[in-house]
């Protein structure tokens, strides 16, 4: 069974192949005119300092397989997301898991799975079964349908970084985005662009307003957090509320608001995002 760091980073890597991160990873940064991105940091906040997101593990209780609470893989079983070449699920649900590893039963599968016994699945398995490139297709969706809401002339400054809504300039950019889409999907039953209605483009243009603000140091009704998006990104030195994993969260919860302040949505509505 792989650790969560290493699956984060098998994520990485096909977020590398295409889509808004193309080429953009090396060996252990992000390629950039101005600013670097460890691999290594990025791989610890998305595989378990944000949320264990890439655990992929299962065990059994009382012989019914259990998913931790934030595995993407679950989640995609669970939304029967396939793989459009195979028609198989991209990551297998309960029925597969028993089918693939039963559980302990003294007659039937007396080498079966016991109760609190952790497996998983390699990267390689993973792969093959399309998951890798699933969750890198919706999230970079995601990430280019606000790319491409930015208003350009908010973005002055580093319009390199802007391409790619400066997940470049602080670790917790990208995670906070990719927390925030996690949330989302989790309130919205899946990945809207993989239904015929989309994404809300309320959402994706409050999200894609925050940006152009946020950037520019400028006060957001709804968002009690004062600063820029990182250190002097409206370039007048100002606060950067957002750096190491406490501004992880902060920009996370930040997010959310946003998302659901876009449809006026509090706690107990129906699609109201949280994590």
């Amino acid at each position: 069974m792989y650790s969560q760091r290493v699956i984060a980073a098998a994520f990485l890597m096909k977020m590398n192949e295409r889509g808004i991160l193309k080429d953009r990873f090396l060996f252990r940064e992000i390629k950039s005119n101005r600013g670097t991105l460890t691999f290594a940091s990025l791989t610890t906040y998305l595989g378990k300092t944000a949320k264990p997101f890439f655990d992929l593990s299962f065990e059994y209780s009382k012989g019914a397989p259990v998913f931790p609470t934030y595995s993407v893989g679950a989640k995609y079983a669970s939304w029967r997301v396939k793989n459009v070449r195979t028609n198989d699920l991209v990551y297998p649900d309960p029925s597969e898991i028993i089918e693939w590893k039963p559980p302990y039963d003294p007659s039937k599968a007396p080498q079966g799975l016991k109760d609190g016994e952790r497996r998983g699945h390699t990267c390689r398995e993973l792969e093959e079964r399309g998951f890798f490139s699933a969750v890198a297709a919706d999230f970079n969706e995601f990430l280019v349908q606000i790319q491409n809401k930015l208003d350009p002339t908010k973005h002055t400054l580093d319009q390199e970084s802007s391409e790619i809504l400066y997940m470049n300039k602080n670790t917790s950019i990208p995670t906070a985005l990719f927390s925030s889409w996690f949330a989302y999907l989790d309130s919205n039953n899946g990945p809207p662009n993989r239904n015929p209605s989309g994404w809300d483009t309320k959402v994706i243009d409050a999200l894609a307003d925050f940006f152009d603000r946020k950037v520019n140091a400028e006060r957001i009704s709804g968002i009690t957090t004062i600063g820029g998006l990182f250190k002097n990104s409206d370039g007048n030195e100002c606060d950067m509320p957002y750096s190491g994993g406490g501004g992880q969260k902060r920009l996370t919860d930040d997010l959310i608001t946003v998302m659901n302040s876009a449809n006026n949505l509090s706690q107990g509505d129906i699609g109201f995002v949280e994590l």
